[in-house]
C-alpha cells in the first residue's frame, strides 16, 4: 500500500480468510504477525519501470544514446527486484493455504519486469536511430 495524498482512498482486496482483517489491524498496531512475510516489492518496482518508461520515451524525444543506454542499467535493477519477489513470493505460497493474494502480487511484479524490459527495447531503437548502429542487450542471470 502507498498513500500519496491526504484523502486517498485504498482498497484491500481478498477473499474470505485471506488476512484482510490481520493485514488492517496489524498495520494499526491493534495486533501483532506471528508468522509468514510481507511481500512489498511492487510499488518500488512500480516506480522504477514508470521512470524507465519516462526516461525512455524522453531518450528517443530528444534523440539521445547515451539516455538511452543507461536504461539498461535500470532494467537490471527491476530484473533482480522481480527475482527476490519471485522468491519471496513462492516461499510464501509454499507456507500458506490461502495463494490468491500472492498470486495477484506475483503476476503484478511480473508485468512491472515486463515494462522494463519494453522500455529496454525502446532504448535500444532509440541508439540505433541516433547512431545506426544496432545494439541488443543480452543480460547473463545472476
Amino acid at each position: 500500500m502507498c498513500i500519496r495524498d491526504r484523502g486517498e482512498i485504498v482498497t484491500l482486496i481478498g477473499g474470505n480468510g485471506a488476512g484482510k482483517t490481520t493485514t488492517l489491524r496489524t498495520i494499526c498496531a491493534l495486533m501483532r504477525p506471528t508468522s509468514g512475510c510481507l511481500l512489498y516489492t511492487s510499488p518500488k518496482m512500480a516506480k522504477r519501470a514508470r521512470n524507465m518508461l519516462e526516461r525512455a520515451l524522453a531518450a528517443y524525444m530528444e534523440r539521445d544514446a547515451d539516455k538511452a543506454m543507461g536504461i539498461v542499467k535500470r532494467d537490471r535493477k527491476i530484473n533482480r527486484q522481480y527475482r527476490k519477489f519471485f522468491a519471496e513470493a513462492m516461499a510464501e505460497l509454499s507456507r500458506e493455504s490461502v495463494v490468491e493474494i500472492p498470486t495477484y502480487l506475483l503476476w503484478i511484479a511480473h508485468n512491472l519486469e515486463r515494462i522494463g524490459d519494453r522500455t529496454t527495447n525502446m532504448a535500444e531503437r532509440t541508439v540505433f536511430m541516433v547512431t545506426a548502429q544496432y545494439t541488443e542487450v543480452l543480460e547473463e542471470y545472476e
